[in-house]
């Protein structure tokens, strides 16, 4: 066999293997199993598993990323490497085996679990392999994350199944994540207010009890009174009902609710609010009085802009508003107290007016102005 004949033979098994990759899916991933072949030069070819990072290592020409690279332009880029130690160097680069795809499947499905799937699987084939769906299972909403990110697309699979034109039945890649969600059954909302975490209207769902409302609303603030909270149907009077025990899910307190009920959750009785150039503004449980100095330490204190010269106490119980000047009363170790249901107003330093909006039961709602 002349030189000329072994040459054309080994270069024509080149171009077979680099086709045969290209023939496939030739886009190298991590976990794949590649051969490099570098014609005249067997100390550089071999096979290798790309790590997790892309990487390959290569004997001579060193470690190569070559993941997210077809196998053409992988052959190209290593041919012009291995220049440095042959001369016209002819490279072929072929996946032999490809990285097994793993999907993990949860939710509302027979079996869920992370499955190995074949490449170019579909979301609906790789429902199929974990069992199907469940009862009431919800295929409208069905949730996909993506390997690497972490925000999930929602996927209309029933769409798909019933023939719509825009409807898609996506492929899935390694590490992909299936959630099928439950069917949810709206029956109408709740509203949820008072002492929670996130006041507001909530959608109501078969079963659903006050405790599971107030969950919704984020739970109860440590101002919650669990002696004073009450439960209104739509068209019926407020009933008041035992917080702690509906909260432990005790039936006799848990009840179910009904479309258009309210949850109230009054503020435990005996408070006092703190409002203006503090570091904590909000509302302070308080039993009988206490020391205004002690008042602004649970608010964190004054700011550096406090005008502690023209401090407010709005005092509801006798629609009064009383001047305090903090400089003095700290100067003469003189007691200034707060009573439950007063508002204490700490204006900012500056050279326009200070506006302030008091909320509460001060006898009227209004503006108060410092200068």
């Amino acid at each position: 066999m002349t030189p000329r004949l072994v040459c054309f033979l080994v270069l024509s098994m080149l171009t077979l293997l680099t086709v045969g990759a290209w023939a496939g899916d030739n886009v190298v991933e991590a976990g794949d199993r590649v051969r490099i072949i570098v014609l005249g030069a067997d100390d550089m070819t071999g096979e290798a598993t790309v790590n997790s990072e892309g990487n390959i290592a290569i004997p001579v020409l060193g470690v190569y990323k070559i993941a997210g690279k077809s196998t053409e332009a992988a052959a190209t880029e290593l041919a012009a490497i291995a220049k440095e130690y042959v001369k016209q160097p002819s490279v072929a680069v072929q996946v032999v085996q490809k990285a097994p795809t793993v999907v993990l499947v949860s939710g509302k499905v027979q079996k869920p679990a992370a499955y190995v799937v074949s490449t170019h699987s579909s979301l609906l084939e790789v429902i199929g392999l974990a069992g199907g769906v469940a009862d009431n299972a919800d295929l409208s909403r069905v949730s996909l994350i993506r390997s690497g990110t972490s925000t999930p697309e929602t996927v209309n699979l029933q769409d798909f199944i019933d023939g719509k034109a825009s409807a898609t039945n996506p492929v899935l890649g390694n590490g992909d994540t299936v959630m099928v969600p439950e069917k949810v059954t709206t029956l109408g909302v709740v509203f949820v207010l008072g002492e929670v975490r996130r006041i507001g209207s909530f959608e109501l769902r078969a079963g659903m009890r006050v405790h599971d409302a107030i969950g919704q609303a984020g739970g109860i603030t440590d101002l919650a009174d669990p002696q004073a909270a009450s439960l209104k149907s739509k068209d019926g009077d407020p009933v008041k009902f035992d917080l702690t025990k509906a909260l432990a899910q005790d039936p006799t307190e848990d009840k179910v609710l009904s479309p258009g009920d309210t949850i109230y959750i009054q503020t435990v009785a005996g408070t006092f609010n703190i409002y203006g150039a503090v570091n904590r503004p909000g509302s302070y449980p308080i039993k009988q009085s206490m020391p205004l100095t002690d008042a602004l330490a649970l608010a964190g204190g004054y700011t550096a802009r406090a005008k502690i010269q023209n401090l407010r106490i709005i005092r509801s119980s006798q629609q009064q508003s009383i001047p305090i000047n903090l400089a003095d009363v700290q100067m003469k170790a003189e007691s200034v107290a707060v009573m439950p249901g007063d508002t204490v107003v700490v204006p900012e330093r500056g050279d326009k007016p200070s506006i302030w909006t008091i909320i509460g039961s001060i006898g009227s709602l209004g503006w108060l102005v410092w200068r």
